[in-house]
């Protein structure tokens, strides 16, 4: 009970309690549900101090026990059947620095972030495979969540696409010398191709959320459609 509080243990001493615990896959699973419902935990623009707490504690656990190879903790988690828990979560701790990046105004980043996950379609002929996915291999801590990250995602995708309409805005006056001016066109031809690639995948992002008919996603169906409209 003081770990789930974040009490006078502090960060290394939880880590050390999980350590020497023994139940890894109890353990993890504790850990992936207090990360999940602290993804996006910002108030007034500040990190929660939960969130803090539970983002360490689960880094230096990771650290510590998963980050090297094959470890007693890995051994542990096979004998209990439970290595699903261990990729939800790194899933999760990959999601954290999603979320990181984005109030961090990394919005590349953080997509790109995002993108390495395989959590959503690159490509239309992805879209059943990622739908499967999401219905038969993605843990139910991260399902709950999942309105926030294709949210998340589609506003990385708008704010990339209104900064490269402004730049292709920036670049439209004249261009000095010829060689100059042949530069400047190559790369607003460049920045285009960009923002086309980037309405795709929003496009895809609200084909693949629609496919998905899952109840939670109501509302951030409807706002992801929105933002995708703004881009066309």
């Amino acid at each position: 009970e003081l770990v789930r509080e974040g009490g006078g243990a502090g960060i290394g001493g939880a880590a050390e309690l999980f350590s020497l615990a023994g139940q890894y896959g109890a353990l993890l699973s504790l850990l992936n549900r207090e990360l999940a419902t602290r993804l996006n935990a910002w108030e007034g623009g500040v990190e929660s101090e939960g969130r803090k707490f539970w983002k360490n504690a689960a880094v230096n656990f990771q650290q510590a026990h998963l980050a090297h190879g094959r470890t007693h903790v890995i051994e542990v988690l096979e004998q209990e059947g439970s290595l699903a828990i261990g990729e939800t979560f790194q899933l999760l701790l990959n999601l954290m620095t999603f979320f990181d990046k984005f109030r961090q105004g990394e919005f590349e980043g953080a997509w790109a972030l995002l993108d390495m996950l395989n959590l959503l379609p690159r490509a239309e002929g992805e879209l059943p495979i990622r739908v499967e996915s999401f219905h038969s291999n993605l843990d139910n801590v991260v399902k709950t969540h999942f309105p926030q990250i294709v949210l998340t995602g589609m506003e990385c995708l708008f704010h990339q696409h209104t900064a490269i309409k402004q730049s292709i805005r920036g670049a439209g006056g004249p261009g000095g010398t010829q060689g100059g001016a042949a530069l400047q066109g190559a790369a607003v031809s460049s920045m285009e191709q960009r923002l086309v690639e980037i309405r795709e995948r929003a496009r895809l992002l609200v084909t693949y959320t629609g496919l998905l008919h899952h109840k939670m996603l109501g509302d951030a169906n409807a706002q992801i459609a929105r933002m995708e409209a703004y881009m066309m």
